[in-house]
């Protein structure tokens, strides 16, 4: 029996590749992290569906956003908020489903979210769990290689996405405004999802990834 691991999911390229290949050695649940402010969780949950994942909401504590955007305030950008957020998920995501193993789809080159070694060591010995990251040692054109191989894509500024950012934008501008948003998020920033899976996943499904060719 495969050990269970839950996978801090979006909806997006990365979480969803991530989910894919931790499948090949673990019982994959997905997850997304929410705090009640947005139903933004619901293009996850297509997502895993049409990954074959099970899926449930972790809702967070608004006592973990309120201190992000605390953070956001202070710096001037999102990227420290979002991180404190992050770090805040994959302990709750873990506590809701008893898995001793947490993922997510940060991959080598992402700003945000990224813990420190230190931070993700204190994590882990904290709360008994251990933290993977399945694309941290992947580039942007191998991670593209693999999506290609796997899904189908929808990426652009307007694609619904399940992320943490969503929610972060509307708890401003509701407290605010939307002029705070523009100054603190940046104009341009695309998005991904995953639209549908390629007959290779869909017929291979339940076998190794080795056994793909």
């Amino acid at each position: 029996m495969k050990p269970l691991c839950t996978v801090l999911v979006t909806g997006g390229k990365d979480s969803s590749l991530s989910a894919l290949m931790l499948s090949q050695y673990f019982e994959v649940e997905t997850v997304n992290c929410n705090f009640g402010i947005l139903d933004s969780w619901r293009a996850a949950e297509e997502v895993a569906g049409k990954l074959g994942f099970p899926f449930r909401v972790v809702k967070l504590e608004m006592g973990i956003m309120n201190g992000a955007v605390e953070i956001i305030l202070k710096d001037g950008f999102p990227k420290n908020g979002i991180t404190h957020i992050h770090g805040n998920a994959l302990v709750a995501a873990a506590r809701e489903t008893g898995a001793k193993i947490v993922a997510d789809g940060t991959r080598r080159d992402d700003r945000s979210p990224i813990l420190t070694i230190s931070e993700i060591l204190s994590i882990e010995m904290k709360n008994g769990i251990q933290y993977v990251r399945p694309l941290a040692g992947l580039g942007r054109k191998t991670i593209d290689l693999l999506v290609e191989r796997f899904f189908e894509i929808e990426e652009s500024e307007n694609t619904k996405s399940s992320d943490y950012e969503r929610e972060i934008r509307a708890f401003i501008k509701d407290r605010l405004g939307e002029e705070k948003i523009d100054k603190i998020f940046p104009k341009h920033h695309e998005h991904s999802r995953v639209l549908g899976v390629k007959t290779l996943y869909s017929e291979q499904k339940g076998k190794t990834l080795k056994s793909i060719k």
